[in-house]
Formats: structure tokens, sequence, C-alpha cells
């Protein structure tokens, strides 16, 4: 099982999302579920 670039390339993208929507609307709630690791 190795790492495909489609896949790097998604959970950055899912990772951007999220903290950019956190830091938009949830500024804690969205950081609880994983935001800063």
């Amino acid at each position: 099982m190795s790492l495909n670039p489609v896949v790097m390339v998604i959970a950055m993208a899912f990772l951007i999302t999220s903290e950019a929507l956190s830091a938009s609307t949830l500024p804690n709630q969205a950081g609880e579920e994983g935001g800063h690791g």
C-alpha cells in the first residue's frame, strides 16, 4: 500500500479546506475535530 499522488492531493485539499472553514466559520469547533496536529 503506497500513498498515491492523488490521495496526497485530496488529503492536502481536505486539510486546507478544513482549516479555512474553521478559521472562517467555526474557530473552535472545527479545531477540536482536528485542525492543528
